[in-house]
């Protein structure tokens, strides 16, 4: 159920984007005892995270040979621990708030997009061990006789999740909305953002402006609106769905999959 905007509404935070991260922000910040003000264009979720194939990985897309000679192999190990300290976290939430999101833990599967990346593979699977986060190397025998694929070489791995995204939304904002700290403002378009002294006034197309302390934009790829540095340049995105299948013939690909390729696939 979504509040009625009025000229009185104004909170510590105001969070543009009600998505999986908006969500979660919206989630932490009341945790610490701050109200929170969440605005979204559509229905909450239903942007880029209704898309989302809700694949969660310890692997950065930054291998750990790259990490280390940007920074150093502590860092990169800090790194992956991490990754997998937010999924572990994740989980821990979804129990407590007790929200059917089809949580499931998974492996990776790491392929090698080429002959030359799976000697790449072997490395990096070399020095995922070394920082303490296990990784089996499969050769090209192995990823046809167990999965049916024709790749050079692959890296297995434990510690990945997968999760419905918008239903993960839904319960966290639905826990929300039961503190008296919180509003949530659907089909309500933020237009812009200004800094007055020391308060953010949002202006919006349905009603008077917005007060806040702080604002977080938490609109995924929309968010160059109010974002003045390019973030990311967009390519293409989208989503292949086969008809469904027996379960029996599902059984080896119940991993999460990707490849050493940029941009990949997932």
């Amino acid at each position: 159920q979504e509040d009625r905007l009025s000229p009185a509404v104004a909170s510590d935070v105001a969070i543009i984007g009600a998505g999986i991260t908006g969500s979660l922000v919206a989630h932490q910040l009341l945790e610490a005892g701050l109200s929170v003000s969440m605005f979204d264009k559509r229905h909450a979720g239903y942007g880029s995270t209704a898309a989302s194939t809700g694949l969660l990985l310890v692997q950065p897309d930054s291998s750990i040979a790259e990490l280390s000679r940007l920074h150093s192999r502590s860092t990169a190990q800090r790194v992956y621990e991490l990754g997998h300290q937010a999924i572990m976290d994740l989980r821990a939430l979804v129990r407590r708030l007790g929200i059917d999101c089809g949580w499931e833990a998974k492996r990776t599967l790491y392929l090698a997009s080429s002959q030359r990346d799976a000697e790449m593979l072997r490395r990096e699977g070399t020095r995922s061990n070394q920082i303490g986060f296990p990784a089996t190397w499969l050769s090209a025998d192995v990823l046809r006789q167990r999965y049916n694929l024709n790749f050079p070489a692959a890296l297995s791995a434990a510690g990945g999740a997968q999760v419905n995204a918008l239903n993960l939304t839904r319960g966290v904002l639905q826990h929300a909305q039961r503190h008296p700290s919180f509003r949530l403002f659907e089909n309500t378009r933020v237009l812009s953002l200004r800094e007055d002294r020391e308060k953010i006034v949002l202006r919006t197309n349905v009603g008077p402006d917005i007060y806040a302390r702080h604002a977080i934009v938490a609109a995924g790829y929309e968010s160059g609106q109010f974002v003045r540095s390019r973030l990311v340049r967009l390519r293409s995105t989208f989503v292949i769905a086969s008809k469904p299948m027996p379960p029996e013939k599902m059984e080896p690909f119940r991993c999460l999959m990707w490849e050493t390729a940029r941009p990949y696939f997932y």
